[in-house]
């Protein structure tokens, strides 16, 4: 995971190329574009020992946490960051959802 203060010292282009446009996931071969946080211990629960040093983006680690019926939402980091070609967002969690099933 990137330090939120090395997030911030750089621009939203060279984020890109130096963090985006390399880093893929390994579960969707997607872009990493959201550079999100939780616990270890949560991480360590969630994602298969195989996948432990790798990237996942936000959809997938969400897709193995509610295949294992792990709530994670309260264990994020509450600031995040959307790195895109055309700009980076820094994103700060105010609240959090847990959905229920009907």
């Amino acid at each position: 995971m990137i330090d939120q203060e090395k997030i911030k010292k750089y621009s939203p282009a060279e984020l890109w190329e130096t963090h985006a446009a390399e880093q893929r996931c390994l579960v969707c071969n997607g872009l990493h574009v959201f550079i999100f946080r939780v616990t270890d211990e949560i991480w360590n629960q969630i994602v298969p020992d195989r996948m432990k040093k790798s990237h996942i983006c936000l959809p997938c680690f969400d897709h193995l946490a509610s295949a294992k019926g792990i709530h994670y939402a309260q264990s994020l980091d509450t600031e995040f960051c959307f790195v895109g070609q055309m700009a980076t967002i820094e994103l700060e969690l105010n609240s959090v959802a847990v959905p229920t099933i009907c």
